[in-house]
């Protein structure tokens, strides 16, 4: 179970900066769902060479902080 939720969740974080912004709005949104659980891969997420993963990263850590 827990290799399976990893997996889910670094899936999700890849899906932040893909092609497809609905795509995109969702994976956050899951993200944000799963919560304390998915703050190791969003903070690894932060590094990403990516602007579009960073702000989506940081957005979901901070919509999880303020639950």
């Amino acid at each position: 179970m827990k290799e399976e939720l990893a997996r889910r969740i670094q899936d999700l974080i890849r899906s932040l900066g893909g092609d497809d912004w609905t795509a995109r709005e969702e994976a956050e949104k899951d993200l944000v769902q799963l919560g304390v659980l998915s703050i190791p891969g969003l903070r690894s997420a932060l590094r990403s060479g990516d602007e579009e993963v960073v702000t989506r990263a940081r957005h979901a850590l901070d919509e999880i902080a303020s639950r």
